[in-house]
């Protein structure tokens, strides 16, 4: 999955999974998972991960594996294909072991346990290293076994909205002048794609993205958003030609946005605005939407919203597709 330098690694002996749980004593079983770091480098993170009362563990060190305690010893049950990436507590980037990390933040520990879809029973997320930034695989829960997704973030922890799953699913980098969040909802254990919204952050004064919107059919449909003089956005169709490119259409409609002068300056109302223009083109409520380039703050959206009038001019096509699909 590549790595964050073109630097050389140190060697690292590694003991194997079964050598690195001979330290973890099989007969506690924390209440809370606890992570512990063997001296000869590997990771370990321990519990009842998924509240069945089961002493599970996730070992790192060249891969990743995980075991389970079955008749009062650890017995290594399986491998996910990902090479964990970490930096311990105490330790540095600039250290001869973690220098392949040059260009990017990798955590701590690399697992980490978090619910995905609202079930109550967590997901484990590892983290890996890719290009230059650090992002996480997904896996689950099924049956008596953990199984790696298909799925990953390239940028950070993926997030549940509550009805959607979202991942970073591209990003430009360690200059960050774009990136794309994938939109999911779980059918049958499986993340199935709804929507996605890429942002081009190049040229802040020339603000452009693309929504996508995942139809059952296959027939994706595709549109580019870019910001006029006045204020107002230009929405042009965007037709495959079949190769995995696309080419812009003509002008499919124009939003027009009108802010409260008083708030004309308000970054909320910023947010609000871009929301509100990710709901009309993606058809997925305002509230759901997660940029990275907001640096994680929340805001009210409902008050910001309240200072926003937004217009769609265009055909009927255009106007029937591009709606609110919340309450207003």
């Amino acid at each position: 999955m590549g790595i964050c330098g073109a630097f050389a690694e140190e060697k690292i002996d590694w003991q194997t999974p079964q050598q690195v749980l001979a330290s973890i004593e099989v007969g506690k079983t924390p209440k809370k998972p606890r992570a512990w770091q063997s001296p000869r480098g590997s990771v370990v993170l321990h519990g009842d991960f998924f509240g069945d009362g089961r002493h599970l563990a996730l070992v790192g060190g060249a891969g990743t594996s995980w075991a389970v305690v079955k008749d009062g010893e650890w017995e290594v049950a399986g491998e996910l294909d990902v090479e964990p990436a970490w930096v311990p507590e105490g330790k540095f980037r600039s250290d001869e072991r973690f220098i392949r990390y040059y260009h990017c933040n990798p955590p701590e520990v690399p697992f980490v346990l978090k619910d995905l879809n609202g079930d109550n029973v967590p997901e484990v997320l590892v983290a890996f290293n890719y290009g230059h930034r650090t992002g996480y695989t997904i896996a689950r829960k099924e049956g008596q076994g953990i199984k790696l997704l298909d799925l990953y973030s390239t940028s950070g922890e993926p997030e549940w909205t509550g009805t959607y799953l979202v991942v970073t699913t591209w990003d430009s980098g360690r200059k960050a002048w774009g990136s794309e969040q994938t939109y999911y909802r779980w059918e049958e254990g499986v993340p199935v794609a709804v929507a996605a919204w890429q942002d081009d952050t190049r040229d802040p004064e020339k603000l452009r993205s693309v929504a996508v919107r995942h139809e059952a059919d296959g027939k994706d449909q595709r549109f580019d958003l870019l910001q006029n003089e006045d204020g107002s956005w230009s929405v042009r169709r965007l037709d495959s030609k079949g190769d995995g490119e696309t080419k812009a259409e003509e002008e499919f409609a124009r939003i027009v946005v009108k802010v409260d002068p008083a708030h004309e300056l308000d970054s909320d109302a910023l947010r609000a605005e871009e929301a509100i223009i990710f709901e009309l083109l993606t058809g997925i409520p305002a509230t759901a939407m997660r940029n990275p380039y907001w640096g994680g703050e929340s805001f009210d959206f409902g008050k910001s919203a309240s200072w926003i009038q937004v217009t769609v001019e265009g055909g009927d096509e255009a106007k029937t597709l591009l709606k609110r699909v919340t309450k207003r």
